[in-house]
């Protein structure tokens, strides 16, 4: 038992290690294939069919080609771009090509860039076979029914080569999956690995998986946990997350489990601005929840900051594409400060800048320089933030009470907060 202990510790340290190569934004709209290029005699993968920054997408045609005697296909689900939608599929495996229509529901369309469509297909043809898969027919539609011009990539030749040792879910590559497919057989739930059936069972991921980072409001110069959490996790035996952020605002210094993995094998590893997670079973729950808490500190300097945690890639099983939310991590300012009016000098116009450290009800007064009161501006209650930029600041028309221009020359401008108050000058030219 200690061997197959560190074989699976050894599967997932070296999922960890695995580089992520992201493609980079096309200036137009691209449809293009996304398949491994290998895969193994009686396996099973996926395909996605992606698009580029695409804009109120409503409807999507194509039809996809591959070689009947090398590929089978199972299924076509929606993709990420398109999560609501439900493709309708027409499936002809003995000529060897897939036709799919993806209708966005509602009225809004969706835009940006991602996958619209995910094609499940099984591996029928023997080592040193390969099929084309290649695109025709492509239309795509927006909510005002024109046509989104677009054009489609060159063929992706999918590779069926001899297994990779280790890969005994037959998918060409070794992932934490197959940690728990090991697991499962020594425990003797599973009697045969995907790899050794010529006839793969249908998928059982085909379920709607949310992995979700939340939006979190955090003190300055204090630790912080950030939950991973899924809104499912019946038949999930493995998984693997990569979780990146800004690493000039935040450092992540450590990860823990919950319990709803308890008794999950799991690794991590920590690098500036990513997180690698990697976890296996032999065994699953049915209950969704918390995964996993990353714990992070705060850079120097970043009082006040707001920065982005993003789940750049999220497995579970064998599937890529589910639906991950990202979160947000706004740090409160340490203290209560009044800055600088820009611009400064001004004429007539300008914003004054401010940090609250709590809530608070915020008043902002202006006198001139012999200590009269030219304006009140009451903000009313505030919530704890930053408010630094033309659409947060107090704003300031150079007018006084009565909507009459104020003269050139030094005026103060204070801040009341509570019992905090302060005082800054600043200068109109004419």
């Amino acid at each position: 038992m200690k061997k197959i202990r560190f074989a699976i510790v050894g599967i997932l340290s070296m999922l960890l290690s695995i580089s992520i190569i992201i493609s980079p934004a096309f200036a137009q709209v691209v449809v293009s294939i996304q398949a491994p290029a290998q895969v193994v005699p009686g396996g099973m993968f996926t395909a996605a069919v992606e698009v580029t920054q695409v804009t109120d997408l409503d409807i999507v045609f194509f039809t996809l080609h591959f070689n009947k005697d090398v590929l089978q296909v199972i299924d076509v689900t929606s993709g990420e771009l398109t999560p609501t939608a439900t493709p309708t599929a027409n499936i002809e495996n003995d000529v060897g090509k897939v036709t799919v229509v993806v209708n966005v529901p509602g009225v809004d369309g969706v835009t940006g860039s991602g996958s619209v469509a995910i094609v499940h297909f099984s591996v029928i043809g023997g080592a040193g076979t390969f099929s084309n898969l290649e695109l025709s027919d492509v239309y795509l539609s927006d909510i005002y029914t024109h046509e989104i011009e677009s054009v489609a990539d060159p063929p992706v030749r999918v590779d069926v080569s001899c297994p990779v040792v280790g890969d005994v879910s037959g998918n060409g590559t070794i992932s934490a999956y197959d940690a728990s497919l090991i697991l499962q057989f020594v425990v003797g739930i599973i009697d045969k690995f995907p790899f050794e059936s010529q006839s793969p069972l249908r998928p059982s991921y085909l379920r709607t998986y949310e992995v979700k980072i939340p939006h979190l409001t955090v003190s300055a110069n204090k630790r912080f946990r950030v939950p991973i959490s899924i809104n499912d996790f019946a038949s999930i035996t493995s998984g693997a997350l990569v979780l990146t952020y800004d690493s000039s605002t935040l450092r992540a210094i450590n990860v823990a489990t919950s319990p709803l993995l308890s008794g999950y094998h799991w690794d991590y590893r920590i690098k500036a601005g990513e997180v690698r997670i990697a976890f296996a079973s032999s065994q699953t729950v049915s209950n969704g929840g918390e995964l996993f808490y990353v714990e992070f500190e705060q850079v120097k300097d970043t009082d006040g900051a707001k920065t982005a945690i993003n789940l750049k890639i999220v497995q579970l099983n064998e599937i890529t594409e589910i639906t991950r939310i990202n979160g947000s991590i706004t740090i409160l300012p340490n203290k209560t400060m009044l800055l600088q009016n820009f611009p400064n000098p001004f004429n007539p116009e300008t914003w004054i800048p401010y940090k609250l450290a709590s809530d608070g009800s915020v008043t902002i007064r202006i006198y001139n320089f012999r200590g009269q009161l030219v304006r009140t501006i009451a903000l009313g209650n505030q919530e704890a933030g930053v408010y630094v930029t033309k659409e947060k600041a107090a704003y300031w028309d150079g007018k006084n009470g009565l909507g009459q221009s104020v003269a050139s020359g030094v005026y103060l401008y204070s801040i009341q907060v509570g019992a905090f108050m302060a005082t800054r000058k600043m200068v109109i030219v004419k």
